[in-house]
């Protein structure tokens, strides 16, 4: 968050709870848009994303472990220092 809008929110006798939670919804909706965004891009043109809708008798729960940590670019890292595959 900028300092002016920062400077804005004491201002307004808002405290500094609330801003915190602006924050964080701001970084979810962020996070959300890049989720959608890379989502977009996996589907068009990973060929690893290919061969997974081409293989429907692939271990499901591979699938929904892969789903749950690729929610975003840096959930994904933090998440997948140890997972590969």
């Amino acid at each position: 968050m900028n300092r002016l809008r920062m400077i804005k929110f004491f201002d307004e006798g808002i405290n500094m709870k609330a801003l915190v939670e602006v924050e964080a919804k701001t970084n979810y909706n962020n996070c959300k848009r890049e989720r959608e965004r890379e989502r977009e891009k996996r589907d068009n043109s990973s060929p690893q994303r290919q061969l997974e809708r081409q293989t429907p008798n692939m271990s499901a729960t591979r699938l929904n472990t892969r789903a749950v940590m690729q929610s975003c670019r840096h959930c994904w890292r933090v998440q997948n220092l140890s997972y590969r595959g």
